[in-house]
């Protein structure tokens, strides 16, 4: 996420704040489940499908195409 917000710092993309926003909330599950899953609460199935859900279909295929026409 640190790498894509820089890239969309240097092309002045309009809605980075809200953008970085929604990367801490993607980073802050993340790590709750990982700590769930380490605790014996959450199964490793229900980090596969954060990630799968959340972080792929979700983050990388919704809220990422928004700034795509800014880099292409």
């Amino acid at each position: 996420f640190h790498c894509e917000e820089a890239l969309l710092r240097s092309f002045d993309y309009r809605h980075l704040d809200e953008h970085a926003l929604a990367h801490a909330a993607v980073l802050r599950r993340a790590l709750q489940l990982k700590r769930e899953v380490d605790a014996g609460r959450a199964s490793l199935h229900a980090l596969v499908d954060f990630v799968a859900n959340d972080v792929v279909a979700r983050h990388l295929l919704l809220a990422d195409r928004e700034w795509f026409a800014y880099v292409g």
